[in-house]
């Protein structure tokens, strides 16, 4: 009978040899004396009724966390593994169970025996959702957690963590390999260390709405000055699990980073993943003609790096090494392509050399000459027309005549202002 009533605790933390506590339902104790089992034999029995009411502890929280919509991929992954931990638990207990119908002669003692290594993994599990759970910790913080109790120097407690651990590195490997080959970041509950920049300044960060030609330069009418700051809006995109921004940034995320990731490999990432924006928004933003001779095929160093990092899922033991040195391949690669792509294609070096040119302080004497005969135009100016833009544009090459300097700046032509108005209640344009 012994027997049957430690089967039966084991898996749910209780037996008929158990009585509730009076002024707590919930809490069990065991009779304190039972005259046909021995006192050794009810220690025993203790320890077994104690493995049960932990595997229920753990059963209950994989539930809740299934329950629980807003829990995550990090920590439904954890739990997806424990459950297949506790599942061995279960085929361990139904192999005991067939043994005791076979020999009735067995005791507690070999019950005890069997789960001995289950004796020091429940308990551990127990104490590391305890902390997952008071200290309200996700995402990527439970992978530092997890991690320091791979550290244990029992190899059947440290062999369990590294598999918990494993199940939640392929999670992370799956959003760096997202980030790392579409700049993308697949993160619903906001679990990764990197994140979308909800603050940019465009104007600091040099960029103009995709309309404007990348040698055309913008004036704004003094007549709505006051708006002039807040010419350009953010528009970001609607809220959905991948994020994908346009002339939008990533930032680091520093609480969410783990420890055994160096910072400098973050900012690697980072890196990449805003140049991947890059180059997609140059594929959008360029007409079929131009990338049907000039195209850049992307397919064969992602599949490569995809295939380097889902190698990393397939052992338990994460090689950080092997990852920084599957991300600086990266970076490397996705530098030259950003080089042959603003240097050779876009001519940058011409384009700086023009910048330099007509922006740099040698000339102020230009802008100057330029602001002063166009100060009066500009502020009577109501809405743009091609016939004003061409007046101004006139002007500026009379500027650059009467102060010889049509022979020093070349590419003149290319160079031509475009009025641009402030939307408001008041104005029709």
């Amino acid at each position: 009978m012994a027997l049957h009533e430690a089967l039966i605790a084991l898996q749910t933390g209780c037996s008929g040899l158990l009585t509730l506590k009076q002024d707590d339902p919930y809490f069990k104790k065991r009779l304190p004396t039972i005259p046909y089992v021995h006192q050794g034999e009810l220690e025993i029995l203790d320890r077994l009724t104690q493995l049960g009411q932990h595997y229920r502890t753990l059963d209950e929280y994989i539930q809740n966390i299934f329950k629980d919509k807003k829990s995550g991929l990090y920590i439904l992954s954890f739990a997806f593994e424990l459950r297949s931990i506790l599942q061995t638990y279960l085929n361990c207990l139904k192999q005991l169970e067939h043994e005791c119908l076979i020999d009735t002669s067995l005791t507690l003692s070999h019950l005890l025996i069997s789960l001995t290594d289950y004796n020091l993994l429940f308990p551990s599990l127990v104490s590391l959702i305890n902390k997952l759970q008071t200290n309200g910790y996700r995402g990527c913080q439970i992978l530092d957690i997890i991690r320091r109790y791979t550290l244990d120097g029992n190899i059947i407690l440290s062999s369990t963590m590294k598999k918990l651990l494993c199940s939640c590195h392929k999670i992370f490997i799956k959003q760096i390999t997202s980030i790392l080959t579409r700049g993308q970041i697949y993160d619903e509950y906001d679990e990764f260390f990197i994140g979308l920049n909800n603050n940019i300044n465009i104007e600091a960060m040099g960029m103009t709405t995709p309309s404007i030609s990348r040698m055309t330069s913008t004036i704004t009418s003094r007549s709505h000055s006051p708006d002039r700051d807040k010419q350009f809006n953010l528009q970001m995109p609607q809220q959905n699990p991948t994020i994908t921004p346009g002339y939008s940034q990533y930032q680091l995320i520093p609480d969410m980073l783990p420890s055994y990731i160096p910072l400098q490999l973050a900012d690697k990432i980072l890196f990449i993943g805003e140049s991947w924006l890059i180059l997609k928004t140059n594929d959008e933003d360029n007409d079929k003609n131009f990338l049907s001779i000039n195209s850049i095929d992307y397919d064969e160093q992602n599949h490569r790096v995809q295939q380097q990092l889902y190698a990393l899922t397939l052992s338990d033991d994460f090689n950080i090494f092997e990852l920084e040195r599957i991300i600086e391949y990266t970076r490397i690669d996705l530098s030259l392509t950003l080089r042959n792509l603003f240097v050779d294609r876009f001519h940058l070096c011409n384009e700086l050399e023009q910048i330099r040119g007509f922006y740099l302080i040698e000339h102020g004497e230009l802008f100057s000459l330029f602001v002063n005969r166009t100060n009066q135009l500009l502020l009577n100016i109501k809405k743009s027309t091609n016939a004003i833009e061409n007046d101004i544009n006139e002007i500026f090459k009379q500027c650059l005549n009467d102060l010889h300097l049509e022979t020093i700046l070349t590419n003149v032509d290319k160079f031509k202002f475009k009025l641009n108005f402030s939307h408001n209640d008041n104005s029709t344009q």
